[in-house]
């Protein structure tokens, strides 16, 4: 048996009475559920609830959730949190009623709450990723809507050429007939000299035709 001095003894004494105490601080002390607020009581239920809704693509059923809880708990944490989860719902891509500016309100009223907030950090880089995709769309908005302006723009000028085509096509055709016209007259006045031409012989010689 290793034998120790009465330092060492009370060395291991002390660590284990510090080991002891240090877990013991570790140790998160919460209310009795009777000293909890009916809201404290029903929010983690409701959280739950709602994030297996969203699980199962039931948005309008978590929504639903979260916005009858912050209705009916003005004010406590949990109806501060439901902002948070709606906007995450919202820019959920699955979410057939997503949002974008849907999103955007509920961030700005979460961060702007006062009181402590369980996703402080996260809401805050959700707002800016929110912001950017703000600033894409309307970029992209805008760009589409010149598109499109400068495809009627297009359209126009193609139907004007369309138009000056068919007017030469019109003109091209007119001289095209006008042509034919000429050549089918200079034909039936070659035809008629022709005709004049043995008329005329047969005159010359008393009626008897040409040998």
């Amino acid at each position: 048996m290793i034998s120790r001095s009465p330092a060492a003894s009370f060395a291991l004494r002390a660590s284990a009475a510090f080991l002891t105490l240090g877990s013991v601080s570790c140790i998160t002390v919460s209310s009795p559920s009777f000293m909890r607020s009916p809201a404290e009581r029903s929010w983690p239920s409701t959280l739950s609830a709602a994030q297996q809704a969203a699980a199962a693509a039931r948005f309008n059923v978590a929504d639903s959730l979260l916005v009858d809880f912050a209705r009916t708990n003005p004010g406590s944490t949990g109806a501060v949190e439901t902002n948070y989860w709606l906007a995450l719902y919202a820019l959920d891509p699955a979410n057939p009623a997503s949002s974008l500016d849907v999103a955007t309100n509920d961030l700005r009223t979460y961060l702007a709450a006062t009181g402590p907030k369980q996703h402080q950090a996260e809401a805050t880089s959700l707002s800016r990723v929110a912001g950017v995709l703000s600033a894409l769309t309307r970029e992209a908005a805008a760009e589409v809507e010149r598109a499109r302006a400068a495809g009627v723009a297009e359209g126009a000028a193609n139907a004007h050429a369309t138009d000056v085509h068919a007017a030469e096509h019109t003109d091209t055709t007119s001289a095209a007939s006008s042509d034919a016209e000429v050549k089918r007259l200079r034909d039936e006045l070659a035809k008629a000299n022709a005709e004049l031409d043995r008329i005329r012989k047969r005159l010359t010689t008393g009626g008897k035709p040409p040998a």
